[in-house]
């Protein structure tokens, strides 16, 4: 699988875009499809502990990994390392050959 950090208005060209979710909140700047079904899962309380993964699956793309990232003061390479793997890893066994990862700039 290759992973690649990605333009978000790119993100229709990826099987599967991992989301870190800091602070309860989603990166700004989402397009409405991706948002619009991660926050369904956000809202919900679903994301449960630091590096949580939530998959959703639907069409372009064709999966959304949230992750929970914890709080954004608490923001290191390390942590961002972690939530990246941990969106890998919950691709580990699909068929998705292309994946993104969001990076929140704040």
């Amino acid at each position: 699988m290759k992973v690649s950090a990605a333009a978000l208005t790119d993100l229709g060209d990826y099987g599967a875009v991992i989301v870190p979710v800091t602070d309860g909140a989603l990166p700004p700047g989402l397009p409405r499809p991706v948002r619009a079904r991660a926050a369904a899962a956000v809202d919900a309380g679903a994301m449960g502990s630091l590096y949580g993964v939530v998959t959703q699956f639907g069409a372009s793309p064709e999966r959304v990994v949230l992750v929970e990232a914890g709080k954004a003061e608490d923001a290191t390479y390390e942590r961002v390392r972690k939530v990246a793997s941990a969106g890998i890893r919950a691709l580990g066994s699909s068929t998705v050959r292309r994946a993104a990862i969001v990076l929140d700039p704040r």
